[in-house]
């Protein structure tokens, strides 16, 4: 793997998008957390769980930020596929309320049981019926989506494995000799 010098301009590029992206995942969490307070979204055990995954991508961001090791890193990541999955879980969830109650909204109580359930789908998903909105589910989604970004390349993953290069080209010492040696093998 090719270091970047730690002083060009492409590093700052790269430091930069990736606070950038982490601005923007601290943004989205705060904005969705006051988004949902206005709507009291948490009378229901599906109304929770946006709450719990905001408490994770905040956390998962504020690791990032205050100790990015390896491991960090790594967890990160996996909080952040576990983020971009429940947004895409409410995104259906939302889908399918708006869905279920099209057939008691007044522009649709005679067409809905007539329409193909591409046009149903479409309304749905489009916020042309239901009281759902479609994508803000998808806004938890784009927060650890840029939570992840922020993790690729990251200086301190280049700086380890730049360490465990250099240990690869040593010269073995006696001591590294014997420490790699398998008994029963001469």
């Amino acid at each position: 793997m090719r270091s970047i010098d730690p002083h060009s301009p492409r590093a700052d590029t790269a430091d930069l998008l990736r606070k950038a992206m982490l601005a923007l995942a601290v943004l989205g969490v705060l904005a969705t957390t006051v988004e949902l307070a206005t709507l009291r979204h948490w009378k229901t055990t599906d109304q929770v769980i946006p709450w719990v995954v905001l408490g994770v991508v905040a956390a998962a961001v504020l690791a990032l930020i205050v100790h990015p090791t390896p491991p960090t890193i790594k967890a990160v990541r996996t909080l952040a596929v576990l983020g971009i999955a429940s947004g895409l879980y409410g995104l259906f969830v939302h889908v399918k309320s708006n869905y279920d109650v099209a057939i008691l909204d007044y522009r649709y109580t005679d067409t809905w049981p007539t329409m193909s359930l591409w046009s149903k789908l479409w309304a749905a998903a489009t916020g042309g019926v239901g009281p759902s909105p479609v994508m803000a589910p998808a806004v938890l989604s784009q927060c650890a989506i840029c939570l992840a970004f922020a993790t690729l390349h990251h200086p301190r993953l280049r700086q380890v494995s730049l360490v465990a290069d250099h240990a690869q080209h040593e010269e073995p010492t006696p001591a590294r000799t014997q420490l790699r040696a398998v008994p029963g093998r001469d």
